[in-house]
């Protein structure tokens, strides 16, 4: 037993603990409802493994988890680690590691950092025995060391919900672009290759024949300009200046003589020593006087309407006003209330009233304010009036101001030749300036001197490719990763035998350097047009079956146990609704499939498998039962009170 599962603890901020205990080399199972935690575990595990991210959902009740650990049964004893959650819910070096002979379980109080995340990897990597590097060539081809750890085991270890219904990967964190080429590296080592070297010299011709196209492309390149440069100097000179002859002597010398009398030509047509005939014209001058001042006037007209809408929205608004004052006032006067003012009777009900608080006095009163500012604004209206106009009159002058100066400039550019041969020309020097720069600077790029160099360079790279190819053709060599490959493919048809679906009776093949799997049905079908989702499902597991028998016979360094997430959701999707009976019968056979595979491997296999299908045929199986509307699951209900 290199590692195995024995129980998982979670921490919340208060130090309350839960666990979950397994059994090593078994099966293992939780079934759970929807929402209560089932996805989380896959994340939580691999984090105490030396992820560097903390992947698990984010949710209210998973966010009171602070410290998450595991103990493993390892040979000879116990393994713990914890590890504690940042406050973001991203990852942290906080990790305590404990090693003894027996692990119970651990408190909070325990939690201590003693390790980082660096030392984490090399324990495990350890207590897996994986001690293995290989060469690989950078992109600058320089050789460096790389280093197997870990991480490169736990890629065999998981099955996560959506890549067991993906028919676009087969293995975990296989979407990520550096997680496949670390699997592409390190699978032949974790299945047994004994070959070391076969590694090294397929990565070197890997890197080799990048490096072989980069040299070839810089080559061409060069005898391209070697070849063309004085064609291509000639054209362009000949664009700057039809009308003279330029000595073509100037530009037959070397390859620095060359740029140099191309950057004199630059600096020369910039400053338009050629044609200096065409001078800028005086009425160029006058345009722009023209277009200054129909921007100032422009400027005037947009602030005389600002003005001009202000005085017309106050004359409306007095207006209004004007109006609805006059009616008030017509109407109370209408009925000659203020007659009689000076009279202590109420006109209305010909009561007394109280001289301290005489109503009529104070209507009196208002109306003869209103009276007085009707009277003002009628006195005022007609300069408001004269106002406007006056505004109106000024807009329209300096409209048609700008109507004569676009017509004077138009007469200037349609009678100056000159001058539109100065624009025409203007253009044109602004572009060859471009296209002779583009083509100094690739003069400067390539140098002459490296170009022996380069070829010789060719001459080595491909004889070192001839080489490594000579070695890759030895039978000697590729002949025990030809046998594993051959040995995973046989065991995947004797495993898709033991299933009822479409691909049983289907060879399959296992094709490591594009890490996939080829139905070979009437043609070689890829894994992704394979059918539906279901057949996805069991051709993972049928996959991971195959891998980790020989994982088992070759006592590879990889951590032996399997994690399956929800192997029914193509099946039944994510809902805990009633089924077909159809769909019941085909993931009853999955768990019967896995639970045989899981007695034919013994101790020497621990799987664990969360879904939220439950059989009585593999109830010994159940390790807990979560329901949502009991609040059970992997976050207790005590947490959230």
């Amino acid at each position: 037993m290199k590692l195995q599962i024995e129980k998982l603890l979670i921490f919340n901020h208060d130090g309350k603990k839960r666990s979950i205990t397994f059994e090593t080399g078994n099966l293992n199972i939780i079934i759970g409802s929807g929402s209560t935690g089932k996805s989380a575990l896959i994340p939580l595990i691999e984090y105490c493994m030396g992820s560097n991210h903390y992947n698990a959902p984010k949710g209210e009740k998973l966010n009171l988890i602070e410290w998450v650990g595991v103990i493993f049964k390892i040979k000879g004893g116990n393994l713990f680690i914890a590890r504690k959650i940042g406050p973001k819910r991203g990852a942290t070096e906080d990790i305590y590691i404990d090693i003894q002979e027996c692990i119970e379980t651990k408190n909070y109080n325990d939690l201590k950092k003693n390790r980082n995340l660096e030392s984490l990897k090399l324990l495990l990597s350890k207590i897996l025995n994986i001690n293995w590097e290989f060469k690989q060539v950078s992109p600058k081809f320089e050789e460096k060391a790389i280093k197997t750890n870990v991480k490169h085991a736990k890629y065999f270890n998981f099955l996560e919900q959506e890549e067991l219904i993906s028919k676009k990967v087969l293995f975990h964190n296989q979407t990520d672009y550096f997680e496949v080429k670390a699997l592409k590296d390190n699978l032949p080592y974790f299945l047994g290759a004994p070959n070391e070297d076969y590694l090294k010299y397929k990565q070197k011709k890997k890197y080799l024949t990048k490096k072989l196209n980069n040299l070839m492309n810089t080559c061409n390149e060069l005898e391209l300009l070697k070849n063309n440069s004085q064609k291509l100097v000639n054209e362009i000179i000949n664009e700057f200046d039809s009308s003279k002859a330029l000595n073509d002597a100037l530009i037959t010398q070397s390859h620095e003589k060359n740029i140099e009398f191309l950057e004199d030509l630059y600096i020369k047509f910039a400053k338009d020593e050629f044609n200096e005939e065409l001078d800028i014209n005086l009425n160029y001058n006058k345009i722009t006087e023209l277009k200054i001042k129909k921007d100032q006037i422009l400027d005037e007209i947009d602030e005389k309407c600002i003005k001009l809408d202000s005085i017309k929205n106050f004359l409306h608004e007095q207006n209004n006003y004007e109006g609805e004052s006059k009616k008030q006032f017509f109407r109370l006067k209408s009925i000659d209330l203020f007659e009689n003012s000076a009279s202590e009777d109420c006109p209305f009900c010909n009561s007394k009233l109280n001289s301290q608080n005489n109503l009529l006095n104070i209507l009196k009163s208002s109306m003869d304010q209103i009276e007085f500012q009707l009277r003002n604004y009628e006195e005022i209206k007609p300069e408001i009036h004269e106002q406007i106009n006056l505004y109106e009159k000024d807009i329209e002058i300096n409209k048609n101001s700008i109507k004569s100066i676009d017509k004077e400039i138009e007469r200037i550019i349609y009678n100056n030749r000159d001058l539109k041969k100065m624009k025409d020309r203007s253009n044109q020097k602004s572009y060859l300036l471009g296209k002779l720069s583009f083509f100094i600077d690739s003069l400067k790029q390539h140098d002459y001197a490296d170009y022996e160099s380069t070829k010789k360079d060719i001459i080595n790279t491909k004889k070192e490719i001839s080489e490594i190819s000579e070695i890759f053709n030895k039978k000697t060599i590729k002949k025990e990763l030809d046998l594993i490959n051959s040995k995973i493919s046989s065991y995947i048809s004797i495993f898709s035998n033991r299933f009822d679906y479409e691909h049983r009776y289907t060879p399959f093949i296992f094709d490591p350097d594009n890490l996939t799997i080829w139905a070979d049905m009437d043609f070689k079908t890829p894994f992704k047009d394979i059918g539906s989702a279901e057949n996805a499902t069991i051709v993972h597991l049928i996959f991971f079956f195959a891998l980790h028998k020989i994982f088992i016979e070759n006592n590879s360094p990889v951590p032996d146990f399997l994690f399956i997430d929800q192997p029914s959701t193509a099946f039944f999707g994510t809902n805990d609704d009633k089924f077909e009976k159809s769909d019941n019968e085909k993931v009853l056979e999955i768990f019967e499939q896995i639970n045989r595979f899981s007695k034919e491997m013994g101790s020497n296999l621990q799987i664990i498998v969360t879904d939220h299908a439950y059989y009585n045929e593999c109830k010994d199986k159940v390790v807990e039962f979560w329901d949502r509307e009991k609040e059970t699951g992997l976050i207790p209900k005590s947490w959230l009170i």
